[in-house]
């Protein structure tokens, strides 16, 4: 079936404007694509540079609108997708711009494999194989190089300070909690759920009036205000951001909580009251993703030697929760990491068992470990909901590449959570008491 042609060329999201390509090259690109997609076993609905449509894949085109669309912005990136990307290069054309996905992105990345790999050359009547970046050539011969794959744009990272707390408070829920979740029934929405898992939270660590509470990067100061508000403790957060600082003391002192409650920008390992504290909590940030969509994790417990802080600071009969993020263990003679073998063992770095491990070392533990792997994943579904939703303003506040950052980071650690790549536990331990 022939290609159908819309006359409306497509920008790239404000970056370089799509360069002009020679007689015959949307033609070649049609034939590549197709050839290159041939054995996907789901449809791959396609927009490119000039506005043709394709519907790629061993389906074909949907019967109805397609969930969603992958824009191809230059003759360049059709090169680069038949030719192979590999799952960086893909990541790095969806941040830049290059590549684009209108709809449902979460859909599209469920093919971000098939998008990234190639398949294995077919083999030529003659004898040997013509390999994909072989038959892709004329597509990158068609523009000069610097305008057909521009240089990565800058990082989008978001520093910091009151642009940082602007941002965030765009998408976050009005709590700007910013951890994962407690979804107690299908209809619950986001609001609620951080409600509930800030309840859940006192009421696990057992808090009462005087209890002493340190919340190591605090935040905003959703816990420390829901606590003292609900629950009468003395609590102390921390943060390292000043934006959040400043936004955490000012809810304080609006709820009149000043007595009882407040926020340092300080780090939580420079603290040397050994003792001083009834409960600890580390709660982190929005789940990371290889450095794509995710707070500085400077803050978070991490390791033996912050767990062994924690046991310091820990009065006797002390409680600590901590959310982990975690990686399920390698499977015998897999390879993981840059080649290294694994050989199966359950106490890998990253790994639940490690963890369990390293707090025992630490002086801890271990009462109780909540799975939160499903309400991980809808936290992250509803934030990027959000962001989506006031995109336009996240990228005013923020810039394009910061918010597309995000909402990539987002929707790929969702899928890895979805799929059991990685995981989310609440951890509850304990100093035991010296008596």
């Amino acid at each position: 079936m022939a290609p159908l042609r819309v006359h409306a060329p497509v920008a790239a999201w404000g970056d370089a404007p799509v360069p002009r390509s020679r007689p015959g090259v949307v033609d070649s690109a049609t034939r590549l694509l197709r050839a290159r997609f041939s054995g996907l076993d789901a449809a791959l609905p396609v927009r490119l540079w000039d506005g043709t449509r394709l519907g790629l894949g061993a389906n074909g085109a949907l019967p109805g609108p397609p969930p969603f669309t992958l824009v191809i912005t230059r003759p360049s990136v059709a090169a680069a997708l038949v030719s192979g990307l590999g799952l960086p290069g893909l990541t790095e054309a969806l941040l830049d711009g290059r590549l684009q996905i209108e709809g449902d992105l979460d859909a599209a990345l469920r093919l971000r494999g098939a998008l990234a790999t190639p398949p294995a050359p077919r083999p030529r009547p003659w004898g040997g194989r013509l390999s994909w970046w072989w038959r892709a050539r004329p597509l990158r011969d068609t523009v000069p190089a610097a305008a057909g794959w521009p240089a990565p744009s800058a990082p989008g990272r978001i520093a910091g300070g009151e642009t940082a707390s602007a941002f965030f408070g765009l998408w976050l829920e009005p709590q700007m909690l910013g951890s994962c979740a407690l979804f107690l029934g299908p209809d619950t929405g986001l609001a609620q759920a951080q409600q509930d898992q800030l309840e859940q939270i006192c009421r696990r660590l057992a808090l009462g009036p005087g209890c002493r509470l340190l919340d190591i990067g605090a935040g905003w100061g959703g816990l420390v205000l829901h606590a003292a508000r609900h629950h009468g403790v003395q609590a102390l957060g921390l943060t390292l951001d000043p934006g959040q600082w400043a936004l955490a003391n000012g809810r304080i002192a609006l709820a009149g909580l000043g007595r009882r409650v407040r926020v340092e920008l300080r780090d939580w390992r420079a603290l040397g009251e050994t003792g001083a504290w009834d409960r600890i909590v580390s709660l982190g940030g929005p789940m990371p993703l290889g450095g794509i969509g995710g707070l500085l994790r400077t803050e978070a417990v991490a390791g033996p030697a912050d767990l062994a802080q924690v046991q310091r600071l820990l009065a006797p009969g002390g409680l600590f929760l901590q959310h982990a993020l975690t990686r399920p263990p390698a499977r015998p003679g897999s390879r993981i990491g840059g080649g290294v073998e694994g050989g199966g063992a359950g106490d890998a770095p990253g790994t639940l068992s490690r963890l369990q491990r390293d707090l025992g070392a630490a002086g801890l533990e271990v009462l109780d470990v909540q799975a939160l792997r499903g309400h991980a994943v809808q936290t992250l579904r509803h934030w990027g909901q959000r962001l989506q939703a006031q995109e336009a303003a996240a990228r005013r506040c923020a810039g394009a590449r910061a918010v597309r950052e995000w909402r990539l980071g987002m929707a790929l650690q969702a899928l890895d959570l979805e799929r059991g790549a990685a995981g989310l536990y609440q951890v509850l331990a304990a100093r035991p008491d010296a008596g």
